[in-house]
């Protein structure tokens, strides 16, 4: 199941109840926040679990994300980081948060990548302390997990 096919099947079993009453001819639309948008641009961020070839392996930006989205009533999104390398996080941060300053999205706010229990976490995070639109900073624990259960 892609992201239109869940957005729009969620948004029509949460409003059926509620559009019973309306004309047939009325299709009436609920608003929906999309909490985990996600976002990358290849030229501007390293992203190595993207493989070569795959079909992740091209930009998805606001453009890609409007023409995915068409139709759907998606008033307001989050953004979610997309675990970058180290090197890049940064630049999604100042990617995404200026995407939200800009106000020409759906996009409000982020939660964006960091490490939280590194010594330089402090240094980083502080630059984005004045931010709109920060909203979290999460770390992916996949190898994490994986390097603790012995897999």
């Amino acid at each position: 199941m892609n992201r239109r096919h869940f957005l729009s099947t969620g948004a029509a079993l949460v409003a059926a109840p509620l559009l019973a009453d309306q004309p047939k001819d009325k299709k009436m639309l609920l608003p929906v926040v999309d909490t985990h948008q996600h976002l990358w641009d290849l030229k501007k961020l390293k992203l190595s679990w993207i493989k070569p070839g795959s079909e992740f392996d091209k930009p998805f930006t606001p453009v890609e994300y409007a023409k995915a989205i068409d139709g759907l009533n998606v008033t307001k999104s989050i953004y979610m980081e997309v675990d970058v390398d180290e090197s890049s996080l940064k630049a999604e941060a100042e990617y995404v948060l200026g995407i939200i300053e800009e106000g020409k999205t759906t996009m409000v706010g982020a939660v964006i990548g960091g490490k939280p229990a590194s010594e330089q976490f402090a240094g980083y995070i502080s630059a984005f302390k004045d931010a709109k639109g920060l909203k979290g900073v999460r770390q992916v624990m996949q190898l994490l997990f994986c390097i603790f259960a012995g897999t």
